[in-house]
C-alpha cells in the first residue's frame, strides 16, 4: 500500500468546537450500540452536525476505531487505500502487501485482509458517504 497516495487529514475526525451544543446522550447511545457490534447510520441534511457527532462517538468508543472522511472524489481504490492506511495506524502492517490500484474488485482484497488481520471489536466510522 502506497502511503503517498493517502491524504492524512481524511483519517482524522473533526475537532469538536468549544461552543458545541452538547449531545452526549446521543453520542453515548450510538457508541454503546457500535461497541456491541451493531451497524449505525446517521442521516440528515447538511449542517446538522453529523461529522461532529461522529467525533463525539469516537471519543466514547471502547472498541478500537478508524475514521475516514469520504466524498465523491474517492474512487474505490482510493477509498480502500485510505481505509487501509487508517487501519494500519491501529494495526501496524495492515495492507502492507496489498495494492488496491488497478484491481477490478478492491473490496475483495480489503475484506480478505480485514478478516485476517483485524479483531472483531473494531469500529469503522465513515463520514460523508453519499
Amino acid at each position: 500500500m502506497s502511503q503517498d497516495t493517502v491524504l492524512r487529514t481524511r483519517l482524522l475526525p473533526p475537532r469538536v468546537p468549544a461552543d458545541l451544543v452538547p449531545r452526549g446522550d446521543l453520542a453515548e447511545r450510538a457508541a454503546a450500540v457500535l461497541d456491541a457490534g451493531t451497524l449505525v447510520t446517521i442521516t440528515t441534511g447538511a449542517g446538522f452536525g453529523k461529522s461532529t457527532l461522529l467525533a463525539g462517538i469516537a471519543s466514547r468508543l471502547v472498541s478500537t476505531w478508524v475514521f475516514l472522511s469520504c466524498d465523491a472524489r474517492l474512487d474505490p481504490a482510493q477509498l480502500f487505500t485510505h481505509l487501509a492506511a487508517g487501519i494500519d495506524e491501529r494495526f501496524p502492517g495492515f495492507g502492507a502487501d496489498v495494492s488496491f490500484t488497478g484491481v477490478p474488485r478492491p473490496e475483495e482484497l480489503f475484506v480478505n485482509e480485514l478478516v485476517e488481520a483485524v479483531p472483531d471489536e473494531t469500529v469503522i466510522l465513515l463520514d460523508d458517504v453519499h
